[in-house]
């Protein structure tokens, strides 16, 4: 008896979870893999930190339809991000912001207006995309669609004899979203380099109208806060397009620096009345969404 009480009870081995992976989404795997080799270095390192099949699928999708846009709106690293901070650029961006919330504040006594001012990181944009419902709702919509081909053994996607890259490619590209995603494709969203600014509007401490999709009618289109920034915006500065149409963003404004941007050179100020109306965002390549 002492020696049974002495001994340790046996754990039971714990039965490991096992995914099992399809022969189709074997081949869709593969063509992914396939079409994403020769495209940009960063677009190959993001889709990496994408794990998801459906969300990087959508993600190579987007990526091919804004190849042009890379070298020029690409996130910023944080040593870009910290040298653009010392620019008479980001002051000018800054000052921009600021003239827009004072003027909202003065004429809306017991609201004020806030706006972001940080650049949003590569890896804030893929906590963004690899979390975010919406992108999941049309990644899985675009999951369907190829399972279809890479099922189909009579179709050219669906044989393992070889990789039609360039055809899937073009497939990709043509397939429309049944929605546009509320957050922008990692490293190609504008807030990376401080392009665009999400406005928020308090009373006191209160958030009465946010950067969040589900209160956009409640908060914003019927409160009249939609027109009201709109027109704040419109009377302060010239330097800010929008709100966001595709997916509908109304806190979401691009700003656009002058150009050539000379800010120590002194500015002729405009007459009352007479600040011209921003020109409407309409987003480059396939529309997208800005982030939440």
């Amino acid at each position: 008896m002492a020696e049974a009480r002495g001994r340790k009870p046996k754990r039971r081995k714990q039965a490991v979870a096992t995914t099992t992976v399809s022969p189709a989404e074997r081949r869709l795997r593969a063509y992914i893999d396939s079409v994403a080799a020769p495209l940009d270095s960063r677009i190959v390192g993001a889709l990496r930190r994408i794990p998801a099949t459906p969300r990087r699928l959508l993600a190579l999708k987007y990526y091919l339809g804004r190849l042009t846009e890379v070298d020029s709106i690409w996130a910023w690293t944080t040593q870009e991000a910290r040298a653009y901070r010392k620019t008479d650029e980001y002051r000018q961006a800054i000052a921009e912001v600021t003239r827009v919330r004072h003027l909202f504040d003065s004429l809306y006594p017991g609201y004020s207006l806030a706006a972001p001012m940080e650049i949003r990181s590569l890896e804030a944009q893929l906590r963004n995309w690899n979390s975010v419902r919406s992108v999941a709702v049309v990644a899985d919509s675009l999951l369907d669609s190829c399972m279809v081909m890479m099922a189909d053994t009579l179709s050219r996607f669906g044989r393992s004899d070889s990789i039609h890259a360039e055809l899937f490619s073009t497939f990709l590209e043509a397939w429309e979203t049944p929605v546009a995603p509320t957050v922008a494709v990692p490293g190609l969203s504008q807030h990376g380099q401080l392009r665009a600014f999400d406005f928020r509007i308090y009373r006191g401490r209160r958030l009465v109208a946010g950067a969040t999709a589900a209160t956009i009618e409640r908060a914003w289109d019927s409160s009249g806060w939609t027109a009201k920034l709109k027109a704040v915006i419109t009377l302060a500065s010239s330097r800010f397009q929008g709100p966001l149409q595709n997916p509908y963003e109304p806190w979401h404004y691009t700003y656009v620096p002058a150009e050539p941007l000379q800010p120590e050179a002194p500015t002729k100020p405009e007459a009352e009345g007479e600040a011209s109306a921003p020109t409407p965002f309409t987003p480059k390549g396939i529309p997208q969404g800005s982030d939440e």
